[in-house]
């Protein structure tokens, strides 16, 4: 707060065009504040967002989802009645568009239970 208000100080914009000329960006982290968030990132990406077990996980989920999808657009009545009716009236593309929405609107357990259900 205290950087943004002195880079806000400094650059004096009295209008939204003065923010968009001034050169820089006016809302920052210091300097410390900004290697600490590098450094939190950095430990984030190798210990959580490319951590192993994660990647396996959402190779998995990813799987599901395919699978989903393609029995889906294969059998449109193996959705709900609202979904498969409007996957009906539709062509390839507006097909695909219902199928995707409805998968989108699952949660993780209901996606994979649904999996579980329909692809053995």
């Amino acid at each position: 707060i205290t950087t943004t208000r002195q880079q806000i100080d400094e650059a004096r914009p009295e209008s939204i065009d003065g923010v968009r000329v001034a050169g820089k960006a006016l809302v920052g982290f210091s300097d410390d504040v900004y290697q600490q968030h590098l450094s939190l990132k950095k430990f984030l990406n190798r210990h959580l967002y490319r951590h192993e077990n994660k990647l396996a996980m959402t190779r998995e989920v990813q799987a599901v989802i395919r699978d989903l999808f393609a029995i889906y657009l294969k059998d449109v009545q193996q959705m709900p009645r609202e979904f498969s009716a409007a996957a009906a009236e539709q062509d390839d593309v507006g097909r695909a568009r219902v199928v995707a929405d409805y998968i989108a609107g699952m949660t993780d357990r209901y996606a994979i239970a649904e999996h579980e259900r329909i692809a053995d």
